[in-house]
């Protein structure tokens, strides 16, 4: 399950064992995505895209413009746009 900590502007998700997160920063109209992190044991889940797709969806819902420093969240956005109509 993934949950959003504003304080720390982290998207979550955690297992009894870990956890990984993707760290954004709002700053004005853009919700720009900083990091994408996730353990090596949890590498090839799926996870880094489940945060990134919660990430974008809930800036996105609030009107954001979304930017990103993350080289992950940036091949993720691009191969979104790539599958849009």
């Amino acid at each position: 399950m993934i949950v959003q900590d504003m304080i720390q502007k982290k998207f979550i998700w955690e297992s009894p064992d870990t956890h990984a997160y993707v760290q954004y920063e709002i700053k004005g109209p853009r919700f720009i995505i900083l990091h994408t992190i996730v353990p090596d044991a949890l590498s090839g889940r799926g996870i880094a895209a489940r945060l990134v797709e919660a990430a974008v969806n809930w800036a996105e819902g609030q009107g954001y413009e979304i930017g990103s420093v993350c080289s992950y969240a940036d091949v993720w956005l691009k191969r979104r746009d790539m599958h849009r109509p």
